[in-house]
């Protein structure tokens, strides 16, 4: 059975999801064994909560607790995204996840950064950690890249499924890999893995750095990384890629490119819908 999950950092956009969901819908192939839809739900069954690649985006305790109330009173299943820190920015993902440990929703904290992986593991039993697609060091290609078999094979395999990595992951407790829509993902092989994979939609992760445009200020340069304004908010730069004959689209310290309708996975039993870049 495949489920569809939608992604949100703006709990407060949870209302609005009914529109983008059924765009969503009729643009995508929905797969013909997908999950019956939860209550009040949109035709989703999960819902994500959070961010992958900065800090600052976390949402509050306060938006975590509607959250929980909202998935409670629909029947979804909340999961909490955590994103990749530096070290001034860990002790608040930490508290986050505290926090969140309390709820009686809690569930899957998706994680991408492995010191965070290590403090989930080690004091939260209860949880059950996912790889989110920062860590799962899944190869891309541009559209324009001719490759050879043998080259193909190598760049449509998945790292973390090595046996060795493989066995490491399972003994932490980690059943579930977070992975991006590429046409070159192949998934056939991994049925004996024993790992469940979530693609996410329609925007893929391109690439993440500590470099953010958005935090350049004319009268007083660069942020202080404890003083972000979240200004990238407002800011979507699109920038023109060669390539993968489509802009790239920058937001923040994150570069995504939008991915063509899906088709159906042999491995994959979860949809993850982003309505929206943040």
């Amino acid at each position: 059975m495949t489920e569809y999950a939608v992604y949100l950092n703006d709990i407060n956009k949870f209302d609005s999801l009914g529109g983008y969901w059924a765009e969503f819908r009729s643009a995508q192939a929905p797969p013909a064994n997908h999950a019956e839809d939860a209550p009040g739900s949109n035709g989703f069954q999960r819902l994500y909560l959070g961010v992958e690649h900065c800090p600052h985006l976390l949402p509050g305790f306060g938006d975590i607790a509607r959250a929980s109330q909202l998935c409670r009173r629909g029947g979804l299943e909340f999961i909490l995204v955590t994103p990749l820190c530096f070290e001034i920015t860990r002790p608040q993902v930490e508290k986050t996840i505290e926090y969140y440990a309390e709820l009686e929703t809690a569930g899957e904290v998706v994680v991408n950064d492995w010191g965070i992986f290590e403090f989930l593991i080690s004091n939260f039993k209860k949880l059950t950690p996912v790889i989110g697609r920062l860590l799962s060091r899944q190869k891309r290609l541009g559209q324009k890249m001719s490759l050879s078999e043998p080259e193909e094979k190598h760049f449509s395999t998945l790292p973390l499924t090595h046996p060795r990595i493989k066995q490491f992951l399972r003994n932490l407790g980690v059943r579930r890999l977070e992975l991006d829509y590429e046409k070159n993902l192949d998934l056939s092989s991994e049925s004996e893995t024993k790992f469940r994979f979530s693609l996410y939609l329609p925007y893929s992760i391109v690439s993440v750095t500590r470099y953010c445009a958005a935090a350049y200020k004319k009268d007083s340069g660069w942020q202080n990384y404890a003083g972000c304004e979240r200004n990238c908010r407002d800011n979507i730069i699109y920038l023109d890629n060669r390539e993968f004959n489509q802009p790239l689209i920058a937001r923040g310290c994150a570069r995504y490119r939008e991915q063509e309708p899906y088709s159906n996975h042999e491995g994959v039993d979860r949809l993850v819908f982003l309505p929206e870049i943040f």
